[in-house]
This record gives C-alpha cells, sequence and structure tokens, in this order.
C-alpha cells in the first residue's frame, strides 16, 4: 500500500491548500495586440498621456549647445531643416507605444544596404530623416558576432523595398529586450504590456463613476 504525505493546509470542499489549489490554472503569458494598443492611446483617458508625456519631456527643450554662437546657430538650423526634435519625438512615441521606433538617416553616401563609412560623411551628407515604428519595419537576419560592432543587431532592416544597414538606422527599443522568450525580432516591449491591467482599471472605475454621478 502507497502512503501520501501533504504537507500544509487544506480544504478539499473548498478548493483550497495543496490539494486543489485555486491558483493552480493561473498564468502568466506575453502578448500586446497592436490594433489594441492603438485602440488605448486614441481612446483611453490615461494612456496616451502615459505614452506622449515622457517624449514631449524628452524633447520639448532640445539641447543645450556649449560652442561658439555661429557654431550654435549653424546646429539649430541644420537640426530645423531636418526636423530633428518632431521626429525624435516621434519615434520616441512609438517606442513607448509599439515597444520600437527607429531613425532612418537618408541621403548619406553609398549605397542604403552597406555599412556607413564615417570618413565619407561630409557636411550636408546627411538630407532627411524618417521616423519609423516597429510594424513597418522588417528584419533580416541577426549579426551573432560578438567582434562586429552592430552585434545583436539584425543584418538588414527592410522598408517596403528599401534594404537598410543598421549603421543607417537609429535603432529605439521598447523598455525590455527580449530574454529567452523573446520574439526574433529583437525589439522591446511595449509600455502597455506592463500598464494593460492597471490603465483598464482606472478607465473602467471613471466609467463607474461618471454612471454613478448621472444616476446622482
Amino acid at each position: 500500500m502507497t502512503v501520501r504525505w501533504l504537507d500544509g493546509f487544506s480544504n478539499l470542499l473548498a478548493g483550497l491548500g495543496a490539494a486543489s489549489p485555486k491558483t493552480a490554472a493561473s498564468g502568466y503569458v506575453i502578448g500586446c495586440d497592436h490594433a489594441q494598443v492603438e485602440a488605448a492611446y486614441r481612446t483611453s483617458s490615461w494612456y496616451g498621456k502615459i505614452v506622449d508625456i515622457p517624449a514631449d519631456d524628452a524633447t520639448r527643450e532640445g539641447r543645450i549647445w556649449q560652442a561658439e554662437p555661429e557654431q550654435i546657430t549653424a546646429l539649430e538650423a541644420e537640426e530645423a531643416r531636418l526636423g530633428l526634435w518632431g521626429k525624435l519625438r516621434q519615434a520616441l512615441i512609438w517606442q513607448r507605444l509599439f515597444g520600437g521606433g527607429a531613425l532612418y538617416m537618408g541621403g548619406l553616401p553609398g549605397d542604403p544596404s552597406t555599412p556607413l563609412i564615417l570618413d565619407q560623411v561630409r557636411k550636408g551628407s546627411l538630407q532627411y530623416l524618417i521616423a519609423l515604428h516597429r510594424y513597418e519595419v522588417s528584419i533580416e537576419g541577426r549579426i551573432g558576432d560578438p567582434l562586429d560592432p552592430y552585434y545583436g543587431q539584425p543584418q538588414m532592416y527592410r522598408v517596403g523595398a528599401a534594404r537598410l544597414h543598421p549603421s543607417r538606422v537609429v535603432r529605439l527599443n521598447g523598455q525590455r529586450g527580449p530574454i529567452l522568450t523573446g520574439d526574433s525580432s529583437q525589439w522591446g516591449d511595449s509600455t502597455w504590456t506592463y500598464l494593460q491591467d492597471s490603465v483598464t482599471a482606472a478607465d473602467a472605475a471613471s466609467s463607474v463613476l461618471a454612471a454613478l454621478m448621472l444616476e446622482a
């Protein structure tokens, strides 16, 4: 005869304890529907502010240059020509909203699919910037050589028919990079991954309070 020993509190009728814990079916999943995230961003009382405010704070004042006055004037004129702060703000919003954003540096010397050679970059070489979010950028491969300065990054980004080398893309990952179960794109996580329950509860509470006020 086999005798089983159970250590700890249990109540079979209530379904409590080690014999039949109510939490046995509980678990955690990782998933983020970008359509739902966009809907929350556009309609939630709180989530749009949660995403936008840090990006606004990071770009509102620009930067303080330490240089000669004529150099500062030239630098600020170049930032204005490129629309740097507005495009960086948009990329930061997409970084927080979707878990990844990027800035493509267009017009630099060489084919966009080849590594950028810094010695060839001259004044005016950077012709334009494009803000991108992770869902309009596809990934080709991954650089696995730890001696490569772009180790861990994609071998190539693809936007439509264009292939872009990572040296020509400023990548903005989400809150955390993937761990063991992360997706192969190597982007980070949307803030929605961490805040979904709290934002949903806050919006539900606001709706309930509004209904109670109308009843009152």
